[in-house]
């Protein structure tokens, strides 16, 4: 088992550039643990966790797991997430080694983590904000570009990825957005990525806790399923056009032009009743990446075939 040498794995002592991405309602300590145990480093929001109690178990399980091998959290700093405080507090008592830092200012997290020598790196989807974060004190970036699962951003990566490497040309840099395969790792890295950040392939794995026909459909998908919709956050996040979320598909359709997403989406939140009653629950995210991904795996798998795919890749061009 070869190790790859960048700057995310001299940091993280990982084998493998490779982040298990945090997302919601997907992400758990079985996801977690098995990226980490294979090499990379496992990160799952702590909003999926309903309660302080229940974070704090999933730590735990998570330790007990992968002993002192790196994982980490998600941080919603966001004014709107009420417990961060009190989630920050408990992360750090921990043997966590990452936070990842997504909506809003790191400033009032960074240092406080710092401290602890717990790493921060923060979710930006374009320069403005990178350059806010690492002036706050963040130790890299994750550059979300188009194609990416959830939030993405409105900039390929085979501008944004280089744009940001010349910028800040000492920092690390992740990749996100439409990587679900070696190749597609490899490709970042020459772009100058120090590592890439996976989500949507980990929701086709044996130890992601959704349904059976979620997993099912992120198969039988491809790029021309996934759209861009702000209905469900406010913010523009890709969901795919499945039968499961046809109903959502056709209602985000019928209101452009009509009344902005935007207005439902804080109507929602004032809890007016409407016709329709959409949520991340019920609507099924996924990124463009999907045209790729043709089998449901274990996560121990899905690491092995990037790896495998990564040096193949290499290879070749030498």
């Amino acid at each position: 088992m070869s190790q790859i040498k960048t700057r995310f794995n001299e940091m993280f002592k990982t084998r493998l550039p490779i982040i298990g991405a945090p997302m919601f309602l997907v992400s758990n300590p079985q996801v977690v643990s098995e990226v980490t145990l294979a090499g990379g480093l496992g990160v799952f929001p702590t909003l999926n966790c309903r309660s302080l109690e229940e974070l704090e178990i999933w730590l735990d399980t998570i330790e007990s797991k992968v002993g002192d091998k790196p994982y980490g959290v998600n941080l919603i700093v966001h004014k709107s997430n009420e417990r961060l405080m009190k989630d920050l507090d408990l992360v750090l008592s921990k043997n966590v080694s990452l936070i990842v830092s997504s909506l809003g200012d790191p400033s009032k997290i960074v240092s406080k983590a710092q401290s602890k020598n717990v790493k921060v790196i923060c979710d930006v989807i374009n320069l403005k904000h990178g350059t806010k974060a690492l002036n706050a004190g963040a130790d890299g970036l994750i550059v979300v570009s188009s194609g990416a699962g959830g939030h993405a951003g409105p900039l390929s990566p085979f501008c944004s990825l280089p744009w940001f490497r010349k910028k800040f040309p000492e920092k690390l840099i992740v990749a996100a957005g439409g990587v679900s395969s070696g190749a597609g790792m490899a490709a970042s890295m020459c772009l100058g990525a120090d590592a890439v950040s996976v989500g949507t392939r980990f929701i086709a794995s044996d130890e992601a806790k959704v349904d059976q026909a979620y997993k099912d459909a992120i198969v039988k998908a491809g790029p021309e399923d996934i759209f861009m919709s702000r209905a469900l956050s406010g913010v523009n996040a890709s969901v795919m056009k499945t039968k499961n979320n046809m109903d959502f598909y056709n209602w985000d359709q019928s209101v452009r032009g009509k009344i902005s997403q935007y207005l439902y989406y804080n109507l929602m939140k004032k809890g007016l009743k409407l016709k329709k009653k959409f949520s991340w629950n019920n609507v099924w995210s996924a990124g463009q990446s999907v045209g790729e991904i043709e089998d449901i795996k274990s996560c121990k798998e899905i690491m092995k075939q990037f790896e495998d795919e990564y040096f193949e890749v290499i290879k070749s061009f030498s």
